[in-house]
């Protein structure tokens, strides 16, 4: 049995399977196992998947006949039958440097209290060029040191993702095998619960070299979410399960509920950059965000009233 087993859950990525799968093959530590995930691509996939079905690291081939529609369902799929001690998500339209596996997985040998080890990122584009370093645009923890799982969801994941990028992280299967398949019923976040999920049952290292290749391109589900809405639904629905499962303070869970409400307002005011959210996906971040939590409501309620006072000079 192999020490790490590495899901590549794919769907429509055939410009850059190679690349990625390449990046696997040559990596300087070996001991590891490839499932290959394809959720029934429309592109040339499976042509490209099917030169490696017979080769000696490939373990096993699953190949959806209808597509699921989730990448976090395809991850659920890949962790179900993982042998491995540790599990790699690589991501197929990423890809990762040599020292990567070599890297990450030492520092889980090192630390068995370490749930998660994850490494910074290069941003790329659709040629693989660089465009910059993650280190920037996202919320990090120091590097080199062990965090408090539950401490680093408290502080850091709540409003945001620490982890953008799945591609950039090992963690334990065991762990993995602890959680429920909640993840798996979101669009977009799943990865963010995910990661909450592992953190809440161990702790975290953070590598600050950057080993792993996000790709950013025009098809990054990340964009059609800010469109449709998700962005704001999903993430109250993480606020409401971190206040069920970590204890998350009201002040908090009250003030990033808050931040969610001036999001929604900004976005349907005439003077942003991008257009207005469509009446109809407005309608629905009320709905969900109703059911999901109440504050957020009132508090969207209380902006837009404020809002047009302030238009007809009822308020300064």
């Amino acid at each position: 049995m192999s020490k790490v087993t590495i899901i590549l859950p794919n769907y429509n990525h055939a410009a850059y399977l190679n690349k990625r799968i390449e990046s696997i093959l040559h990596q300087t530590y070996q001991d590891f196992e490839i499932i290959l995930m394809d959720d029934f691509s429309t592109d040339k996939s499976r042509e490209v998947l099917n030169q490696y079905l017979h080769h000696p690291k490939v373990c096993k081939v699953l190949f959806n006949t209808i597509n699921s529609g989730s990448t976090f369902l395809q991850w659920q799929k890949g962790i179900d039958v993982a042998e491995g001690e540790y599990i790699w998500i690589a991501e197929s339209d990423d890809y990762a440097d040599e020292l990567f596996l070599e890297t990450l997985v030492a520092r889980l040998e090192q630390y068995p209290q370490v749930g998660i080890a994850y490494c910074q990122s290069f941003r790329v584009d659709e040629h693989n060029t660089v465009i910059c370093s993650c280190k920037d645009l996202y919320p990090s923890i120091a590097c080199g040191k062990v965090f408090n799982g539950r401490d680093v969801v408290l502080n850091y994941m709540v409003g945001a993702n620490l982890i953008p990028n799945a591609s950039a992280v090992l963690f334990r299967k065991e762990i993995a095998k602890q959680i429920d398949s909640t993840y798996t019923q979101f669009k977009f976040s799943g990865d963010w619960w995910f990661w909450c999920e592992l953190l809440l049952k161990s702790d975290i290292i953070h590598i600050c070299e950057e080993m792993n290749y996000f790709r950013l391109h025009r098809n990054k589900v990340t964009v059609s979410a800010i469109k449709n809405g998700l962005g704001i639904i999903e993430g109250l629905h993480i606020l409401k399960l971190l206040r069920q499962k970590a204890n998350l303070p009201k002040e908090i869970y009250t003030n990033k509920t808050k931040n969610y409400a001036n999001t929604f307002i900004c976005s349907q005011s005439d003077q942003t950059e991008e257009a207005p959210l469509p009446a109809k996906v407005a309608a629905k971040i009320l709905w969900q965000g109703f059911k999901a939590n109440k504050l957020f409501i009132k508090r969207v309620i209380y902006l837009f009233l404020r809002k047009k006072l302030f238009k007809v000079g009822m308020i300064p």
